[in-house]
């Protein structure tokens, strides 16, 4: 529950951020930002379309430990 603070610059941004709608019509690589608190990076993003999107993020830790994360995201009414 508590944030992860040690994210290093990897690939030339601190965070990798891959959105595909489940049906893989669209693909998007995003970088979020870092936001000022502690752990938390944000990024502006546009949906096209309703529908369900994968993201798949990907960091490395100071201690070179790479993260990986998943998540779905469920856009407009469903």
């Amino acid at each position: 529950g508590r944030p992860i603070t040690d994210v290093v610059v990897g690939h030339e941004a601190p965070v990798h951020l891959i959105v595909v709608r489940r049906d893989l019509a669209r693909f998007q690589h995003v970088h979020p930002q870092p936001t000022g608190q502690p752990g938390e990076y944000a990024l502006d993003a546009t949906f096209p379309e309703e529908g369900t999107y994968l993201l798949f993020a990907e960091f490395s830790k100071a201690t070179r430990q790479t993260v990986l994360l998943q998540d779905t995201l469920v856009v407009g009414a469903r």
